[in-house]
């Protein structure tokens, strides 16, 4: 697949990378009380070298916006999210992460707070997209929530 008005070939899904526990949930424990709060955060370097070269990913695509996508939504439904940078995107468990000028990042900080009783389990993966269009200068930067786990899942109780 080629770039409109252009020969190079532009099948970019290579831009995919790894890195480990990059999307933050505070505080870990395994109950909460109705009222308690977990803070989500995530900033991700414009400038980094999470693909081999540094590489400056808002230069490249001119994305305002970048989108967190996580494999869970529990969390987000029936409680209340307080957004202190960044937006809900079309779904549920999907997060808009404006690109902030002053420090060169994409950032995101929801407080969630927990009125939903009852148990929570839920895997801990997701991943971060950036893109020029929907052709060209795509990147994907796949990670998971930095959560001590025995069995991949963050599990905890409302009460």
């Amino acid at each position: 697949m080629a770039c409109p008005g252009e020969d190079t070939d532009c099948f970019d899904l290579g831009s995919i990378a790894e890195v480990p526990d990059l999307i933050l949930l505070t505080p870990e424990q395994t109950t909460f009380a109705a009222g308690d709060e977990l803070l989500l955060k995530l900033s991700i370097p414009a400038t980094n070298t999470y693909y081999g070269t540094e590489k400056n990913l808002y230069a490249l695509t001119g994305d305002e916006s970048a989108k967190l996508v996580l494999n869970f939504s529990q969390p987000f439904i029936d409680n209340q999210l307080i957004f202190i940078k960044g937006s809900q995107s079309d779904n549920p468990n999907w997060f808009d992460m404006p690109y902030n000028t002053l420090t060169d990042m994409y950032e995101l900080e929801v407080r969630v707070i927990l009125n939903r009783l009852g148990d929570y389990s839920f895997i801990r993966l997701g991943s971060v997209h950036i893109q020029g269009d929907e052709y060209c200068n795509r990147f994907r930067l796949d990670t998971n929530v930095n959560w001590v786990t025995t069995n991949g899942k963050i599990e905890f109780t409302v009460q």
